[in-house]
């Protein structure tokens, strides 16, 4: 998988789903995705916080942590979240900004690289 430039399934299924969001936050998704998804910074009590110049979104609660986590929107929200803003890459010493990428081309790009970077470092 590593000669094909392939990523694992759990990667795979990362980089469809952090798609996904970069499309709703960007008016390119589907409509009834974007309306359900809220950043932290449209609520003004998060303004003035640290994280509130970031583009985190808000984990919807849920009462039961086995069950409770699994609803798309939670599952979203926490896969956007960990992505990093700026990461620094091993191989080209240069930061890769994922979640502030301009265009959704670089942003797959991007996505892509540093899901491959984390996977296979340590398996190389």
């Amino acid at each position: 998988m590593i000669d094909l430039h392939w990523l694992s399934v759990p990667e795979r299924i990362t980089y469809k789903l952090a798609t996904i969001v970069y499309r709703c936050l960007h008016d390119i998704g589907p409509s009834y995705l974007r309306s359900e998804l809220q950043r932290s910074t449209d609520i003004d009590s998060r303004r003035h916080l640290r994280s509130g110049s970031n583009e985190t979104l808000l984990v919807p609660r849920t009462r039961l942590a086995t069950a409770g986590d699994r609803p798309f929107l939670v599952t979203v929200a926490k896969v956007w979240n960990r992505l990093p803003i700026s990461v620094q890459t091993s191989t080209s010493h240069l930061p890769i900004y994922v979640q502030t990428s301009s265009s959704l081309e670089i942003f797959k790009k991007r996505l892509k690289t540093w899901l491959f970077e984390i996977s296979y470092s340590v398996k190389s």
